[in-house]
C-alpha cells in the first residue's frame, strides 16, 4: 500500500454474545393434564428433557415418594412427572388411588365388583386424555412407571398405544392385568410399546399366572425377583434394579449432554 492513501476501514467483527442463562425446561402447565389432575415434575439433572418418564404410585400412597424415588434414579435426559391419585382412598390417612378399590368402610373390593369397574373405566380415560396431550406435545419420548395398581395402570396405557402412537417404553413393578382386561385390549396397530414387568416370587397380590400373561400379551419381558413379596423397587433387591436399568439403556433416547441443573415444580 503506497504512504499517504489509507485502506478502507474493515467493521469491527461484534464480539461474541455474552452466554444466555439457562431457561429452564417446559413443565406441563396447571390444568393442561385434566381438572383435579395433581403432580410433581421435576427437569432431568442433566439439562436434556428428551424424555419424560411418568411414574403412578400404588393404592394408598402419595406422588411425592414416587417423585423422590425419579430423582434418586437420575436417569440421563430424563424428565420425571409423578402423578397423584385421582381419588383419596378411605382409612389411608390422606393416601390416594388411580380408581375406586375400597368400599366406605375400608374393605377391599373384588375386581369384578361394579363400582371398580366403573371407576377404573373413567379413571384410565382420565390418564389416557392426559397421556395423549403429553405425547401429542412433542415435547419428550414419554415412559411410563408404575407400582401395583399404579402399575396395572401403567400396563393398560401402554398395550393401547402402538404403532405411531406407541410409548417409549413401560415399567410395571408387582402388576399385571386381569383376564378380562387383558380380553378387551385393542389390537396392536404397529410395534408395541416396550414393557417390562417384575414380580417377586413372593407376591401374594399378583398371580404369577397373570403376570405371565400380560407379559405376553404385550410382547415383554418378566423378570422375577427372588425373595421379595409385594414391595416397591428397593436397593435389597439389586437384581431387580438391575433389569430397570438395562431396560432404560434400551429404551430411552440419547444425545450429547447439554447442561446442568435441576429444579422440582408441585402442580395442580
Amino acid at each position: 500500500m503506497r504512504r499517504g492513501f489509507l485502506a478502507p476501514r474493515q467493521a469491527d467483527t461484534p464480539p461474541p454474545p455474552p452466554p444466555q442463562p439457562r431457561q429452564p425446561p417446559a413443565f406441563p402447565a396447571p390444568g393442561s393434564l385434566g381438572p383435579g389432575l395433581r403432580f410433581i415434575y421435576a427437569p432431568s439433572a442433566d439439562g436434556c428433557d428428551d424424555n419424560l418418564l411418568v411414574l403412578l404410585h400404588g393404592c394408598g400412597d402419595r406422588a411425592q415418594p414416587f417423585a423422590a424415588f425419579a430423582r434418586h434414579l437420575r436417569l440421563p435426559q430424563t424428565a420425571t412427572l409423578a402423578l397423584e391419585g385421582l381419588l383419596e382412598v378411605p382409612h389411608s390417612d390422606g393416601g390416594r388411588g388411580w380408581w375406586q378399590s375400597h368400599d366406605a368402610e375400608g374393605r377391599l373390593l373384588p375386581p369384578e365388583a361394579p363400582p371398580r369397574g366403573a371407576s377404573r373405566a373413567q379413571s384410565l380415560a382420565r390418564l389416557e386424555a392426559a397421556l395423549e396431550a403429553l405425547h401429542a406435545s412433542g415435547a419428550w419420548r414419554v415412559h411410563l412407571f408404575g407400582f401395583s395398581d399404579g402399575g396395572e395402570a401403567a400396563l393398560e396405557l401402554a398395550a393401547r398405544r402402538s404403532g405411531e402412537r406407541r410409548l417409549g417404553g413401560c415399567v410395571a413393578v408387582a402388576a399385571a392385568l386381569s383376564a378380562a382386561a387383558l380380553k378387551a385390549l385393542p389390537a396392536a396397530a404397529g410395534p408395541r410399546t416396550p414393557a417390562l414387568l417384575t414380580r417377586g416370587d413372593q407376591d401374594e397380590l399378583v398371580p404369577l399366572r397373570a403376570a405371565q400373561a400380560t407379559a405376553a400379551a404385550l410382547r415383554g419381558e418378566l423378570v422375577a425377583v427372588r425373595g421379595k413379596g409385594h414391595a416397591m423397587v428397593s436397593p435389597r433387591w439389586a437384581d431387580e434394579a438391575r433389569a430397570l436399568m438395562t431396560f432404560w439403556a434400551h429404551t430411552l433416547s440419547a444425545r450429547p449432554a447439554c447442561g446442568a441443573g435441576e429444579s422440582l415444580v408441585e402442580l395442580s
